[in-house]
């Protein structure tokens, strides 16, 4: 029993250890980053533009994904750790839903930034990658955490 709630704080604490580094490198993206194919047809001018405004996104986002990422760990830890506290899973799965829904009100403004700027929201920015499909639907995030 102690064991198991052992390996599940350090499996959580190692996790947030590197879900927070990776983070921090979106703020941090180079020309690379904006390989996809619908970006390759847009101007220069608009890939910058873009990466301009997913580098803004991600910067004010960092600290969010990276508690969201805690949040969700505590919470698998907490369910998977032994007995768990019915109250502080619903405490624990509150905080994970207020902390997606700034998430998604903060896409929302991302996709509206890049509208005015008639620039295609592209899922694989973030959609189909670390906080989209590639890791979503039960993968190390766990169930729901892809949409980011």
């Amino acid at each position: 029993m102690v064991l198991r709630k052992l390996l599940a704080t350090t499996v959580a604490l190692a996790a947030i250890i590197v879900f927070g580094s990776w983070g921090s490198a979106g703020a941090q993206m180079g020309p690379g980053m904006m390989s996809g194919y619908g970006y390759q047809t847009l101007t220069p001018e608009k890939q910058a533009a873009a990466q301009k405004i997913y580098g803004a996104y991600y910067s004010q986002t960092s600290a969010l994904r990276q508690q969201l990422i805690a949040k969700q760990y505590e919470l698998n830890a907490l369910i998977y750790g032994g007995k768990a506290d019915d109250k502080k899973v619903q405490e624990l799965t509150a905080e994970v839903g207020q902390l997606r829904s700034k998430l998604y009100e903060a896409q929302v403004g991302l996709q509206r930034q890049l509208a005015k700027e008639d620039i295609p929201f592209m899922g694989g920015m973030h959609g189909g990658g670390m906080y989209g499909g590639g890791m979503s639907g039960g993968g190390m995030m766990g169930p729901g955490m892809g949409m980011y």
